[in-house]
């Protein structure tokens, strides 16, 4: 039973799949939308919209917190200065997932995750 169990392991083991999140959330930072197999783009979402909560309060604490999972200054930058302040009047919801079909190779479902605005 999967009784209050929050969150997928997407056959990964933890190292792994923080990683997976940190490279597509950095993607999504950078480029504005990433395309991913569905299940992927359901943890990515979650992932990408805690960034976005900790990114509107705009304070030390939260700002370090964003360069601990993106370690990368330029996109904290990108973030905290020209998407976040996009969400200010909203209270979550900050991506929006697209589905796109199955992938060609093993028919895995596909999906868009980009900016809601």
């Amino acid at each position: 039973m999967r009784h209050k169990v929050d969150g997928r392991k997407l056959g990964r083991k933890t190292e792994a799949r923080m990683a997976l999140l940190r490279t597509l959330s950095k993607q999504l930072v950078l480029y504005g939308q990433v395309e991913t197999t569905l299940p992927k783009a359901k943890e990515l979402k979650r992932f990408a919209d805690k960034l976005v909560t900790d990114a509107k309060a705009k304070d030390l604490q939260h700002i370090r917190l964003i360069e601990r999972q993106l370690a990368d200054r330029e996109l904290v930058h990108k973030l905290t200065e020209e998407i976040a302040p996009r969400f200010s009047e909203v209270n979550g919801g900050y991506t929006s997932l697209l589905k796109t079909g199955f992938r060609k190779g093993d028919g895995a479902p596909t999906a868009i995750v980009r900016w809601s605005k």
